[in-house]
């Protein structure tokens, strides 16, 4: 028998795991500020990948093809393109810590 089989049932998360399986382990789930509606739960977003500069037209494939596939994946700070999907229906990019998901800002489209 499992760890989480023998936990009692309110220690227990929706799947079944205990709800702390590890201690000093964060939660996935985090808040999300749309720039129109506001702060929701992330589950209202779908995550549109790195922002990163689109190549010129008439670029090299290779240009393209890096573009299109290339991903940093960085453990740390990130600028990405989200999609609010539940609501306003908008894309917008937020800088967020992809380790400890706290977003620092969001917008429109973030010029540093």
């Amino acid at each position: 028998m499992s760890p989480a089989t023998r936990l009692p049932s309110s220690r227990k998360g929706l799947t079944g795991c205990p709800l702390n399986w590890q201690e000093g382990s964060r939660p996935v789930s985090f808040l999300l500020e749309c720039p129109l509606c506001g702060p929701r739960e992330v589950t209202e977003f779908r995550y549109g990948g790195e922002a990163q500069a689109r190549p010129a037209p008439g670029s090299a494939i290779a240009d393209w093809s890096a573009y299109l596939y290339g991903r940093d994946n960085v453990a740390g700070p990130e600028r990405a393109w989200w999609f609010h999907r539940d609501a306003c229906r908008r894309w917008f990019q937020a800088d967020r810590d992809t380790i400890t998901n706290d977003v620092n800002r969001v917008g429109w489209l973030i010029d540093d």
